[in-house]
């Protein structure tokens, strides 16, 4: 009789955790279905009713024990369905309508195909602010001869440099 009555130690060996890759393998396969537009703006608001009504008895207990256990769990499976077909529509949209107006656009083109052209776009507006703010920082910690302001310069001084020597290597 007492051998019976003892737990069983869990073996994590058994245990199989998998990776993404293979979690997005079996999201494919499970063919969740596509819905219209009504049934996703419901989805979305239930979503958010569920989540904001689990928030809510989080930080003030408002609901009895059983109550709480049906709303965190509608909130999660809702919550779960609604990200997920949120992100489908995020990259529907990504790949049907603004790739195709990136490509049409000669200047979204170049910033989008060009790596060189789209680094400097981008670093060089960053170099100008980090030494504005290096130069202030500096002015300010000279001043009032505050070691914080000081410290702040020097970073943003590091910084420049690190950004001008990514932009060097380009020209």
């Amino acid at each position: 009789m007492r051998g019976r009555n003892r737990k069983r130690k869990f073996d994590f060996s058994e245990l199989k955790i998998l990776k993404v890759p293979e979690v997005l393998h079996v999201l494919k396969r499970l063919k969740i279905p596509s819905l219209s537009s009504g049934k996703k703006i419901l989805c979305y608001t239930l979503a958010i009713i569920f989540v904001i009504l689990s928030l809510a008895d989080v930080i003030y207990g408002l609901f009895p024990f059983a109550v709480r256990i049906i709303i965190d769990t509608a909130a999660a499976i809702i919550f779960f369905g609604a990200c997920y077909y949120l992100i489908r529509d995020i990259n529907y949209g990504i790949r049907e309508k603004l790739k195709p107006a990136i490509y049409e656009n000669p200047f979204t083109n170049r910033v989008f195909s060009d790596y060189k052209y789209r680094t400097m776009l981008l670093a060089v507006p960053g170099l100008g602010i980090n030494m504005v703010f290096a130069i202030f920082n500096g002015i300010v910690g000279i001043v009032s001869r505050s070691p914080w302001f000081g410290s702040m310069a020097a970073y943003y001084i590091v910084l420049s440099v690190m950004r001008y020597s990514a932009i060097s290597h380009l020209l």
